[in-house]
Formats: structure tokens, C-alpha cells, sequence
């Protein structure tokens, strides 16, 4: 990924006491919007110095034969390319078309949810042990891939329900993850497929 300058050295064009830090930090962030401002400050007598980091990158979305790293939000912080990215989950958006220019943002029904799925994931360390390979968004179902081949299938408007069902399902059956080929938590009670 290209990474933005981590570091700017701005010379005020008027007085440092009058400059507006956050019109800084906007302008900053839409010159690089694959960037935060992570902090900005008035150097004496008339500099301002501001820091940017890249913006952590959660996913690769999938459109039109074409892998975009995404963030959380759905900033897509690269061109598009052939291949996938290695070591990084995939989000399949069904339907969706045409490419996306790196720090436009995505407007997918069920993205934010998906990005939030896999936060939760990585912050855990891992689903008992296995990582996310992939999430397909069909419709208002959400399929998620781990690396074990197992799937497990959610309905989005029930995704917190699914999640809970499958904590109480690990819970009582700690070895489900290598056992089935499938879990699905789409209905009230969830369906194990062998």
C-alpha cells in the first residue's frame, strides 16, 4: 500500500495564533484520506507541524475481478488489483460493480456490519483459534469463511442473536468449529450441517 507522508512541516502564510488548527486537520485529511491526523501543534515563530498514520486496514473488498484494501469504515486506501492481498480477509460485495478510486468510501448494505464482525474477531484473537478467509454479503445474509473451510451464515438483522447463539453452542460443544461443515444461525434455532 502506498503509505501517506507520516510527518508535515507547514509555514503559516499568516500569524500561528491565528491559524485554525482543525481547518488544518481537514485539509490534511482530504489531501490524504487514506490518513489521520494524529496530532497537530504550533512550533515557534511560525510553523505549524502536524503527524498523520495510516488508517488501519480491516478487509479487501472484492469487485469487478478487482481487491481493494478497505478500513473499518469502508475508506479504500489503494488501486484496485488482480490478486488478493495476502494474509487479509476478502468481503465479497454481491452485485456491486465498477472500481473505486483510493479514499472514497463504501455505501454497501451490510459492510459496516461485516467490518464490525471482523473487529470483533481480531480483537479476540481469532475464532477459537481460526481466522476469517472470507464474508460473502448476499442480500440481507452475511457468510463468513473461516480458514478451516468451515462456514457459518447469519442473517443481518439478526446478526447479535447468531453471534450469541454460536458463544453458547462453543460453549457446550468446544470442538463444533472442526466437526461441522457448517453452522447456520439464520433461523431461531441453528442448523449444523456435517
Amino acid at each position: 500500500l502506498k503509505r501517506p507522508p507520516d510527518r508535515y512541516r507547514l509555514l503559516s502564510p499568516t500569524s500561528i495564533f491565528r491559524l485554525n488548527l482543525k481547518s488544518v486537520v481537514q485539509a490534511l485529511e482530504k489531501r490524504h484520506p487514506t490518513a489521520e491526523v494524529e496530532s497537530i501543534r504550533r512550533v515557534f515563530p511560525n510553523r505549524v507541524q502536524a503527524f498523520l498514520r495510516p488508517k488501519p486496514v480491516v478487509a479487501q473488498v472484492h469487485v469487478s475481478q478487482r481487491y481493494y484494501p478497505v478500513t473499518e469504515e469502508g475508506t479504500v486506501l489503494s488501486v484496485g488489483q488482480p490478486n488478493p492481498w495476502p494474509h487479509l480477509s476478502i468481503i465479497y460485495l454481491e452485485g456491486q460493480q465498477g472500481s473505486f478510486r483510493i479514499g472514497a468510501t463504501l455505501k454497501y448494505p451490510g459492510f459496516y456490519q461485516a467490518s464490525e464482525l471482523l473487529k470483533a474477531i481480531h480483537r479476540q484473537g481469532g475464532l477459537a483459534g481460526h481466522w476469517v478467509s472470507s464474508i460473502r454479503l448476499k442480500g440481507r445474509d452475511l457468510f463468513l469463511f473461516l480458514d478451516s473451510g468451515l462456514e457459518l451464515r447469519f442473517n443481518r438483522d439478526r446478526l447479535l442473536a447468531g453471534w450469541q447463539q454460536l458463544g453458547q453452542l462453543l460453549g457446550q460443544r468446544p470442538k463444533l468449529l472442526t466437526e461441522a461443515r457448517y453452522l447456520d444461525f439464520r433461523f431461531e434455532d441453528p442448523v449444523i450441517g456435517r
